[in-house]
């Protein structure tokens, strides 16, 4: 709840007085349902926060705040709320990725190993976007659009005017952002033998796959650290 606060807080932050204006006028009129003009009359950023949090919840109010930031034409204020909240999920979520998870901890206290954990989920996740990157950088120009259109074409969550002006750093941040790390790299993989890369695509594979890959090791890590403190502690009978 606080690292999706601090977001909604830093998308405020960029907002002028007469912007932060304009955002609770369309917050008010856009929810009169559930928010008041009183509430918000005198509602300074971390409150304005609050109170969409308090009535919203976290995911909806992140929804909630990109949608008015787009009707005030802040869309690439929008666009990257969007990216933050996502990469927030993939790391919360990304040890759900590996074949099987040992974590069986309550969902509280599962939310604090990940958050104490997230420098080693946050490199697991970079190691991938390089292996993606190097990956786009053997394309040519026009092999590169053409990866582009098979992405947007075939994954409905990459549109195509996010793809239209993308180079490969935005085109990898999109794929991570989208699909999180194991998946984007399947993907990529699947598109570069459609443009018969199939050199590339084996390369790709072979240097995130191994056991003893930087990326694969890193998860490893992340995995091993969340489960053993996620695990119950056996309380063995003292020797009289």
């Amino acid at each position: 709840m606080t690292s999706v606060k601090k977001l909604l807080v830093d998308s405020l932050k960029e907002l002028v007085g007469a912007e932060l204006k304009e955002f609770q006028w369309h917050l008010v009129n856009l929810h009169h349902e559930d928010l008041s003009r009183s509430e918000l009359e005198k509602a300074d950023r971390l409150d304005t926060v609050d109170i969409m949090v308090a009535r919203f919840e976290a995911e909806e109010a992140v929804k909630v705040m990109v949608d008015i930031l787009r009707k005030m034409n802040q869309n690439d204020l929008a666009e990257q709320l969007e990216n933050e909240q996502k990469q927030e999920i993939m790391a919360g979520h990304i040890f759900f990725r590996f074949e099987k998870s040992t974590c069986m901890g309550k969902r509280g206290r599962m939310v604090t190993l990940l958050h104490r954990h997230r420098p080693l989920l946050e490199m697991a996740m970079a190691s991938v976007k390089v292996l993606l990157l190097n990956s786009l950088q053997e394309l040519e120009e026009a092999e590169l659009k053409k990866f582009q259109w098979y992405l947007k074409n075939d994954h409905e969550c990459m549109s195509k005017c996010e793809m239209e002006n993308a180079d490969r750093l935005k085109t990898v941040d999109k794929l991570v952002a989208c699909f999180g790390p194991e998946e984007a790299v399947k993907i990529t993989v699947k598109i570069l033998r459609e443009l018969k890369h199939n050199q590339l695509a084996k390369q790709l594979e072979d240097e995130h796959d191994p056991p003893g890959g930087r990326s694969r090791l890193l998860y490893k890590s992340a995995q091993s650290a969340i489960s053993s403190e996620s695990s119950p502690s056996v309380t063995r009978p003292s020797l009289r």
